[in-house]
């Protein structure tokens, strides 16, 4: 169980996550506790009590803030984080950098135990899209060195020739998946494995079928709610990021992230001073941005 006496307490508002099963329990114990109740979008409720605010998210984040909030952490909240009473350990796979023109497709799976949790929940392992990528690579490393994971970083010529055999993004992903999950499966000997669901659940059913895999597969949204799922998004965060570096590094290009106009604008500029045998090395070219910048050529 986290410590949540030695965690030093953000001046502003506290985050942790919450169990969905324990969703319940937490809305019943905070009525008994007096505090009143709304639901503003994407939450489960907000609850209120003078000036203390608790807001529970559907991805399952928990935000606390106001007066009375170090007490209302250190006296209520150690019952809903994960203990290892209540945790089942399992892998969890998630991936960076789809959506992204330049750059490759990071997929990465964690194995996470009733030994690795504790120091995972102290590092303050959450869902990537919810740290900035300084504090991503700041400890990615430690995440990487404290569990047992696999992560495939397709670079843009193997990916395109990937979704060339596949011609669809998201058998690719599936396959992928599959790939990391299944490797730390076996170096685990763990054979549960959540994957933030990506696609119709058949696909991923279908490949862990066709493979005569093991793995007993949940698939669900906002999976990254989920311990193990959190700390592969931010394995593959770190792996895109430093993919991208390599890669401006290496063909002295500006490659920016997304895919935004600053992006068609770098990859115009790539097209016209290098060519475009160089922008097929740098991006994922069935994206609509590659058809777009040949046309202004």
């Amino acid at each position: 169980m986290e410590d949540h006496s030695k965690r030093k307490k953000p001046s502003g508002c506290f985050v942790t996550t919450i169990e969905e099963k324990l969703v319940p329990k937490l809305r019943h114990d905070l009525q008994e506790r007096g505090f009143t109740f709304s639901q503003p979008p994407y939450t489960h409720f907000q609850a209120k009590k003078a000036s203390l605010s608790c807001s529970l998210y559907l991805s399952g984040k928990l935000t606390v803030q106001g007066s009375g909030s170090e007490e209302f952490i250190e006296i209520v909240l150690p019952s809903y984080t994960y203990n290892d009473a209540s945790f089942d350990p399992h892998i969890g796979s998630d991936e960076t950098g789809k959506g992204d023109f330049f750059g490759p497709l990071c997929v990465s799976a964690v194995f996470v135990n009733k030994e690795s949790l504790p120091y995972l929940q102290k590092l303050g392992v959450k869902d990537s899209k919810e740290m900035n990528d300084t504090r991503i690579m700041a400890i990615a490393k430690d995440v990487e060195t404290h569990t047992i994971n696999q992560t495939i970083c397709l670079f843009p010529e193997t990916y395109n020739r990937l979704y060339a055999r596949f011609k669809n993004l998201n058998k690719l992903l599936g396959w992928a998946h599959f790939e990391v999950l299944h490797k730390v499966s076996l170096k685990s000997h763990c054979r549960k494995a959540l994957v933030d669901q990506f696609a119709n659940p058949r696909l991923m059913e279908e490949i862990v079928s066709y493979k005569e895999s093991s793995l007993i597969l949940e698939q669900r949204t906002k999976a990254e709610s989920d311990i193990a799922v959190a700390a592969a998004s931010i394995l593959a965060r770190a792996a895109f990021l430093e993919g991208l570096k390599k890669m401006e590094e290496d063909f002295s290009v500006v490659l920016p992230k997304g895919a935004s106009s600053a992006v068609a604008n770098a990859a115009l500029k790539i097209a016209r001073e290098s060519g475009t045998a160089l922008l097929d090395k740098v991006s994922k070219i069935h994206f609509k941005t590659y058809k777009e910048t040949l046309g202004r050529l």
